[in-house]
């Protein structure tokens, strides 16, 4: 006895997706509004010089402006008071002020200590 063979059906047409419902990828980059520019360093110059082009700034009310607020204060803002206020790892924090604030926003970020050994941070607005 012969075995049955189905015969083959034509597939159903699938109309292509929208790209309105395609999915970014994961590691696709977060878009936080226009980013900063870094130019080409000078021969000769040791340090970099950045030029920033309509620079990032945080939305209002959001915990990287509370930050960015505590940091432009006149004696600046100490890491266990920044923890204390947005719940943040300490080494989130530094992250967020090394990366972000200093170069997306472009913006001059003065560490130091105090005499009783704290880091404070300081952005001169």
């Amino acid at each position: 006895m012969k075995p049955l063979v189905r015969p083959e059906l034509p597939r159903a047409r699938t109309p292509e997706t929208p790209d309105s419902c395609k999915r970014t990828p994961k590691s696709a980059p977060r878009h936080y509004g226009p980013v900063a520019v870094k130019a080409q360093p000078s021969r000769g110059t040791k340090e970099k010089s950045l030029r920033v082009e309509n620079a990032v700034r945080p939305r209002p009310g959001s915990t990287s402006a509370k930050v960015l607020a505590l940091l432009q204060r006149p004696r600046g803002a100490g890491l266990k008071e920044l923890v204390k206020i947005t719940d943040w790892q300490p080494h989130s924090l530094r992250g967020f002020i090394s990366g972000v604030v200093s170069k997306k926003m472009g913006l001059k970020v003065r560490s130091f200590k105090t005499d009783s050994g704290e880091r404070r941070y300081l952005v001169k607005p």
